[in-house]
């Protein structure tokens, strides 16, 4: 038990110092200017791919996002000149190959209609079963009433949701149903602080 107290405390306060160290050198490194890779091209690139996303939410037509995307490889292209790593430019290939795919899956989502007949065969059923049940004949009249209200709530928030679901992805979030961007919203505003 004791030993297990140690071991933990003896990691941390490893870690610690090799963080120190690391800091140490950063701040050496900082103050003799032998900084010589400059990555502020690529964080405003990836705020240009975020920015170019938001824009394109709201506009069906835009793919300002996917050249924005593609506008990243001259960063890359950097990193081969000064010298960096294959293997780290290549992952930084795959990840921005991961964006794209997930770029297209966005705009496939937000695009792509819920067919279009259904929809207006769901809609004519709707309004069907509302006009059947306001002219129904149904004793006493506020049982009817309330079956009318009861069952129009429910189709009629059906609809509600089918139209929801058809464009999920809004950039003012209108609905708690929307999906939620906040985590694209965060990564803008990390990215703003680091470069300030």
């Amino acid at each position: 038990m004791l030993g297990t107290r140690y071991l933990r405390w003896r990691v941390l306060v490893q870690t610690c110092l090799i963080v120190l160290g690391i800091v140490a050198v950063k701040l050496a490194i900082s103050e003799f200017s032998l900084e010589f890779i400059s990555i502020s091209p690529l964080f405003t690139s990836l705020l240009a791919v975020v920015g170019a996303f938001q824009h394109d939410l709201g506009d069906d037509r835009s793919t300002e996002a996917l050249d924005a995307i593609d506008a990243l490889n001259p960063s890359f292209l950097e990193f081969d000149r000064i010298g960096v790593p294959a293997t780290y430019t290549s992952r930084l290939r795959a990840e921005q190959g991961a964006l794209r795919r997930s770029v297209l899956r966005v705009y496939h989502v937000q695009r792509t209609e819920f067919l279009p007949s259904a929809y207006l065969l769901i809609q004519a059923i709707v309004v069907i079963i509302i006009t059947v049940l306001a002219f129904m004949e149904i004793e006493p009249t506020y049982e009817a009433v309330i079956i009318l209200a009861f069952i129009s709530f429910f189709f009629i928030s059906l609809l509600w949701l089918l139209r929801i679901m058809d464009r999920p992805f809004h950039v003012e979030e209108l609905t708690d149903d929307d999906v939620s961007l906040f985590l694209l919203r965060s990564f803008l505003e990390r990215l703003n602080r680091s470069l300030t």
